[in-house]
């Protein structure tokens, strides 16, 4: 049987998770992270237990390191650095021209990014790493060392940074993609809309069929720019982002299936 873990407080979505996974009758347990926690979760169920956990990256990065549990947490952070999802979205990505350096040599190249990417004015920063070490933003030409300096309190000097020229997005959505195929989706910028345009997600299911897989289940963000055109905004995993109006028993119920089917091949002779 599938048993869920639920990181209380970092999704919106926590509690119409909780009120699904009673509906279906799907035992759950919820915690806070917490010292204490660092050191008995594990305990929380049996070492051959088919579990499946919700929340922060931190709380997933010790699952997938310390838990025997079977899926744990469906986040394989390897796969959701740019460098591993950039080559195969290619032109399709919103920054698909960027220039990739180490965070420590920003401020020296200053000039050479800004005239490479024939922008005076902004350039776009994010991390390479999935893990979010520090959040992406538009930084100016005449803010740019105090910037850098920011991102450095939460980043190495080493950490691979994706520098683009900045674009204007009108609306993003949100979208669950398993074995190749949309399970749901929903905007979240600017507003939180459940109904998706079928143009929109026409792209998402295309970009579903591209040869990339980080998990059985994952996230796909796509943006619509000032001019209509969709791009790939970025991918995320699955225990670690928010649902914001997508179907909740839709995506239970399909990682409830993927989960039970990943531990039938481990233990089920």
């Amino acid at each position: 049987m599938v048993h869920w873990l639920i990181e209380e407080n970092v999704f919106e979505c926590g509690m119409k998770l909780v009120l699904e996974l009673q509906k279906k009758q799907v035992p759950f347990l919820t915690c806070i992270y917490s010292h204490k926690i660092k050191k008995e979760y594990i305990s929380f169920f049996d070492e051959e237990a088919c579990v499946i956990f919700h929340g922060s990256l931190r709380l997933a990065s010790q699952i997938n390191r310390e838990a025997p549990w079977t899926p744990g947490a469906y986040c394989n952070l390897d796969q959701f650095f740019c460098t591993y999802y950039y080559p195969i979205f290619g032109d399709k990505l919103l920054n698909s021209n960027y220039i990739m350096m180490p965070l420590g040599d920003l401020i020296r190249n200053k000039d050479f990014l800004f005239n490479s990417l024939n922008e005076h004015d902004h350039l776009f920063v994010r991390p390479n790493s999935g893990n979010k070490c520090f959040t992406g933003k538009i930084v100016s030409y005449t803010n740019w060392e105090k910037n850098i300096d920011i991102f450095k309190i939460g980043a190495d000097e080493q950490e691979l940074t994706v520098i683009s020229a900045p674009k204007i997005i009108e609306k993003e959505w949100r979208f669950f993609v398993a074995e190749k195929k949309i399970i749901t989706g929903s905007e979240y910028l600017p507003e939180q809309q459940a109904v998706v345009p079928e143009r929109v997600v026409d792209f998402a299911e295309q970009m579903a069929l591209y040869s990339y897989e980080p998990d059985p289940i994952w996230v796909l963000d796509i943006c619509q720019l000032n001019n209509g055109e969709l791009k790939v905004l970025e991918v995320n995993s699955f225990s670690c982002s928010g649902w914001y109006n997508c179907d909740v028993g839709a995506i239970v119920e399909k990682a409830n299936d993927l989960a039970q089917a990943e531990w039938n091949e481990i233990y089920c002779i």
